[in-house]
């Protein structure tokens, strides 16, 4: 027996359901935080659970009791005890690994009918007062203490592994369903799984590694009603997806130092908290109109590219396509907002981006004609005063086209 196990009492912080053999399948009932311990009761080992809520205590017995132990997912914190009588399950949910490990060496003595070791069994059972706080914070500075071979609590809200030369995304973070901060910044990294939509977090570091790729998001995914501020900076990201701003929750953006040629655009007219947004040393040759109409405190977009204004855009001659005419329609009507989900994914993305013509002020549809117009708005704003951004902005017809085309002064972004 290893010296850990006689340390201290044990006792487990986690969620735990009982059920009864027959219905477990068809049990409705969620587990509850509760307080497990293992109890001395004239000579019998009790596991004693107590509910965190309503302080309720329900125990049972365990020597000679146990049926038999599910280990297959202690890994991911989570442990069946199936007991002789009553014929019950007791199922562990989102244990701390290190303690759940402790558990079931402790429940495989018992089972086999060895002795415990002193120490382990209390004479009372856990109160809603000596309830256990996990470790919340995790930070790790040196490479030699990163856990490789062991597991990450459970209950941890934040993990700082920065410039320890990590080669690749660990996918058990992505069990830490209570994780509202991860700072991976300073390594290795080349590519993010895109799992990691299935957090919590709302700060996510990422900058200073080797990333060529952000994964696609689901819109209906956790992560886009949680995530706050993401840093992608100095990484070797050339594009970005065209669903990137589903994660519409976003206050703090930093792509810079990157190889981006082009920002997204569809969905960004929807992030009303969007409030910092830092794009320099890219590649970008213009910026999306949506823009200048977000209340930014800071937007940053020096050392990029910018291709000069161009007003002159003269009619081709072409017949719109029906998909422009029809979209145009379909844009400027009352049934957009709602048929806007039930639309196919790649349609949805093309029509997600908020096109207003730069004449008529009504929105365009997929295909408008387009020109560089310059950013006239100066607060809040870091760029080169040599070479300005501007933004790419649209027409929606001929009509409006020719209307510009002669009184260019008197139309200007807002």
């Amino acid at each position: 027996m290893s010296d850990t196990l006689r340390l201290a009492v044990m006792r487990i912080c986690s969620k735990v359901l009982v059920s009864d053999l027959e219905t477990c399948h068809r049990s409705r009932c969620k587990p509850k935080q509760s307080v497990l311990s293992l109890c001395d009761e004239n000579g019998d080992a009790i596991i004693f659970i107590t509910e965190s809520s309503s302080n309720t205590c329900r125990k049972f017995k365990i020597s000679a009791n146990i049926e038999r132990l599910f280990t297959k997912h202690v890994k991911e914190g989570n442990l069946t005890i199936r007991l002789k009588i009553p014929p019950k399950f007791i199922m562990i949910h989102q244990a701390e690994l290190s303690d759940l490990m402790k558990l079931v060496k402790i429940l495989n003595l018992i089972k086999s009918g060895n002795k415990i070791p002193i120490g382990i069994l209390s004479n009372r059972p856990a109160t809603n007062e000596i309830r256990k706080v996990g470790h919340r914070r995790l930070v790790i500075t040196k490479r030699e203490d990163y856990p490789f071979s062991q597991g990450f609590s459970i209950s941890l809200h934040e993990v700082v592994a920065a410039g320890l030369r990590l080669r690749q995304f660990d996918t058990r973070l992505l069990k830490l369903y209570s994780l509202r901060f991860l700072d991976l910044s300073d390594n290795l990294l080349e590519k993010i799984p895109q799992e990691v939509q299935n957090l919590n977090m709302a700060h996510l570091c990422l900058c200073k590694n080797h990333i060529t790729r952000w994964p696609s998001i689901s819109e209906s995914s956790p992560l886009t009603k949680t995530l706050e501020l993401i840093d992608l900076s100095s990484n070797n990201l050339t594009w970005l997806p065209d669903d990137f701003w589903v994660l519409t929750n976003l206050r703090n953006v930093n792509l810079s130092n990157n190889k981006l040629r082009g920002v997204p655009v569809a969905f960004l007219h929807k992030l009303d908290r969007l409030s910092v947004l830092i794009l320099n040393d890219n590649k970008l040759d213009s910026l999306p109109s949506i823009l200048p109409s977000r209340q930014l405190n800071q937007l940053v977009v020096y050392n990029n590219p910018f291709l000069p204004s161009d007003l002159a855009v003269k009619p081709s001659g072409v017949a719109l396509t029906l998909l422009s005419c029809a979209s145009t329609s379909f844009l400027r009507s009352n049934w957009y907002p709602c048929l806007e989900n039930i639309l196919p994914w790649n349609l949805r993305i093309r029509m997600a981006v908020f096109r207003t013509c730069l004449c008529c002020r009504l929105r365009c549809g997929v295909n408008p004609y387009r020109i560089l117009v310059p950013y006239k708005s100066w607060m809040n704003i870091s760029c080169d005063r040599q070479n300005p951004p501007n933004i790419l902005a649209y027409l929606c017809s001929e009509r409006c086209l020719t209307t510009f085309s002669s009184n260019t002064w008197k139309y200007t972004l807002d």
